[in-house]
């Protein structure tokens, strides 16, 4: 950005805003300038504290002589033999115009020394490049920042100490910035899993562990991102400009996720432009010390909330196209299937339940080894994860539109012994079909029962991803999807009915034939065809099949429930319908469920007669009003 830019941004806007006199207060229009006048105006306290005299003090310095790119290398100097891959990446860069910004947090004196001796390890065309600062106070963000405030560069990007880059990283940058001045820049980035590993001299080395993954090498979409960070920070370069002259500087409160905040803070001002080109390679590290394992779920989540909050109280240009992009997407999944890409598979989640519901205090992550198309996760479990273990909850990826297959979760136990659980054996948010799942929503989920009398040492789960989804599979797993999600409860004298002793499978509007495994005493069971008012189930027969062989058979005729029986069927005009059954406290192995699931027209709700316990007051209000 040039110096005078500024000042016609200033006088652009005031000459907009003699144009615009008289905008309602209230409009969009004018709620999104004063929104952008409040991030130029009034900057935060932190930001004129520590940054602005740091950046007051580096444009004397600047020259003419600035580089294009500023690189911002933050260490703590814990993995020397990472951080000389990273700078090793920078030497051969085929564009020499950048400078790096090293910046050494909390570093102790031994730690100091060793990246001090790293830097004069460099060749001389990398070693006057590079400007060392030591940190010794703040979080994670407080480097990014002070990078930032001392770059001199037209461009800034971030370089973490173990992730490497192409020769064409700046290259590319160069280009691009040339033919979208003052745009934050998006390039493509494989993924790839790495391992450390002990040479015979003690040393630890480095390894790949697989091949390169064009996991990040989509265009932006500033939807998507909205949502979740597709976009890691080694694959973006911000334009200077908006960190010291407008002041929108990382928020230091987060301790994750500090680089998706900046980014969309950013974006919706900047706009992004996409570099079609691969130029580095984010590594994900199996077994060392990561974001991941430093911080806990819990963590995680409170982070990403505070995120969207924030999200959520911006107002946001949508660039042109993107508008067209979502209904075009749409158009592709019904006419012809949505475009094959495997989801994203990074970092595997799986809860632990103990009898209660599934919690964020209770889950374990794994990078998952993931070539696109297979993944495999490994969950090695402590001691005290393991007591009481009864279920588990694995969430393979945060995205939807696509499908699982040829699942195998292998639960391995101290004795030595091992179940192998397949798709068949879990219950999911998925549509099941055949030896796959569909997941049509984001946030897909499995769920499968363990051995509780036996103590878990570790999960390893194993699987296939693709969302090469036909014609003919979307209107499948939708007409699942649009029917009910049938959940069968059982109780004993230890329980009652809850969420952790229930199954959930899906099934479409129409004939049904449902098995739910079991495994466990029971004294009653509750069968709930959805949550939903408004439904009706007709000619339903359950086989309750015993662990000492026996068959139970049971009808609608011998159900309590909150719908209203009639003619062979039982209709429901309350919201959570239920069905139950009480049982002799026999161990009961599955239980198999049958008959035809619909939803009722107006006239046929209409006609049912009002139940007060349990409706919902829109269905009454609805009701009343119709009858009047």
């Amino acid at each position: 950005m040039n110096k005078k830019e500024p000042k016609d941004v200033a006088s652009q806007l005031d000459r907009l805003k003699r144009n615009l006199a008289g905008l309602p207060e209230n409009s969009a229009l004018n709620r999104y300038f004063s929104w952008l006048n409040g991030q130029v105006e009034h900057k935060d306290a932190l930001y004129l504290k520590d940054y602005a005299p740091i950046i007051a003090k580096e444009e004397a310095h600047r020259g003419e002589g600035a580089p294009f790119l500023s690189v911002i290398t933050r260490t703590q100097g814990k993995r020397p033999e990472m951080l000389r891959e990273t700078l090793l990446s920078l030497v051969g860069q085929t564009d020499e115009d950048f400078e790096v910004l090293l910046i050494g947090h909390k570093l102790d004196q031994q730690q100091d020394k060793l990246v001090q001796q790293i830097i004069g390890e460099q060749p001389e065309e990398l070693r006057r490049r590079i400007r060392f600062i030591p940190l010794n106070h703040g979080t994670r963000t407080t480097p990014l920042n002070t990078g930032f405030a001392y770059a001199h560069g037209q461009y800034i990007a971030v370089l973490d100490d173990d992730d490497i880059v192409f020769d064409n990283w700046v290259e590319e940058f160069h280009k691009a910035a040339r033919k979208n001045p003052g745009s934050i820049l998006h390039a493509y980035v494989f993924t790839q899993a790495w391992n450390t590993i002990a040479t015979d001299s003690g040393q630890f080395a480095l390894r790949a562990a697989q091949a390169p993954v064009a996991s990040h090498c989509d265009k932006f979409d500033l939807l998507v991102q909205t949502r979740e960070n597709h976009c890691p920070l080694l694959s973006l370069a911000f334009p200077s400009f908006y960190f010291q002259k407008m002041g929108i500087m990382f928020d230091e409160r987060l301790t994750t996720t500090e680089d998706w905040d900046y980014f969309m803070r950013t974006a919706f001002i900047a706009g992004v432009k996409d570099v079609e080109t691969p130029t580095a390679i984010y590594r994900l590290w199996t077994n060392a010390e990561n974001s991941s394992t430093l911080h806990n779920q819990q963590e995680w989540a409170k982070n990403y909330y505070l995120i969207q909050d924030k999200l959520a109280d911006m107002p946001i240009l949508i660039p042109k196209g993107s508008r067209k992009s979502v209904a075009q997407e749409t158009m592709n999944a019904i006419n012809r299937g949505w475009p094959y890409r495997a989801p994203r598979i990074h970092t595997c989640r799986l809860y632990l339940g103990y009898g209660g519901p599934f919690s964020e205090e209770h889950v374990k992550t794994a990078t998952a080894l993931s070539n696109g198309i297979s993944f495999d996760a490994q969950f090695p479990l402590s001691e005290g994860e393991v007591q009481n273990l009864k279920q588990i909850r694995f969430d393979v990826c945060d995205e939807g539109m696509f499908v699982v297959q040829n699942v195998l979760t292998m639960v391995r136990y101290s004795d030595g012994s091992c179940d192998y659980l397949s798709i068949d054996d879990c219950r999911s948010n998925g549509a099941q079909i055949q030896n796959a799942i569909c997941f049509l929503n984001m946030d897909p989920w499995m769920v499968w029962e363990v051995n509780a009398s036996k103590t878990v040492q570790s999960v390893r789960v194993v699987g296939e991803t693709h969302a090469n989804m036909t014609p003919a599979l979307v209107r499948t797993a939708a007409k699942f999807l649009s029917g009910a999600e049938f959940q069968l409860f059982y109780k004993n004298d230890e329980h009652g009915f809850a969420e952790n002793h229930s199954k959930r499978i899906y099934t479409a509007d129409g004939a049904f034939e449902l098995t739910f495994p079991v495994g466990e005493a029971v004294t009653a069971l509750r069968l709930d065809p959805g949550e939903e008012t408004g439904c009706a189930v007709r000619d339903l027969k359950l086989e309750i099949l015993c662990e000492d062989g026996k068959v139970i058979h049971e009808t609608l005729s011998g159900a309590h429930t909150n719908g209203v029986k009639q003619s062979g069927q039982v209709a429901f005009n309350v919201a959570d319908p239920q069905l139950i059954w009480k049982l002799p406290g026999q161990k009961v192995r599955e239980v198999k469920a049958s008959g035809t699931f619909t939803y009722l027209s107006d006239d046929e709700l209409k006609r049912l007669p009002i139940r007060a316990a349990g409706l919902k007051e829109s269905v009454r209000a609805y009701v009343k009003k119709e009858r009047k």
